[in-house]
């Protein structure tokens, strides 16, 4: 049974424990990255720009410790990079290309 959060929804999740794990935690500096590249891909608007500066000097605020923690949603005092890096709210994830077996027929 997997929940999405305390007293959420709960979801039957099958899987082979033999298996590498089918979630895997985003990072800090991996959400940070994507919203770089996702402002810098706009560049339309002095806005986007601006953006782009924002993320980059929140990320420069950040050490090294917290740029390598698993990334969960939530943080009052920055203003793009909505992320900390405390354990503190939902938990970003993203499958893991390792769980799956390439070698097994598509079907």
């Amino acid at each position: 049974m997997y929940a999405e959060s305390p007293g959420g929804m709960e979801w039957v999740v099958v899987f082979n424990p033999e298996r590498p794990p089918f979630w895997i935690p985003v990072t800090v500096r991996e959400v940070a990255d994507a919203s770089v590249g996702y402002f810098t891909l706009l560049q339309r608007t002095e806005l986007d720009r601006m953006l782009v500066q924002q993320v980059q000097a929140e990320m420069a605020g950040l050490t090294p410790e917290d740029l390598a923690a698993p990334a969960c949603l939530g943080h009052d005092s920055r203003t793009v990079l909505q992320v900390n890096g405390q354990a503190q709210g939902l938990a970003l994830m993203r499958f893991n290309p390792a769980y799956w077996n390439r070698a097994l027929p598509i079907s």
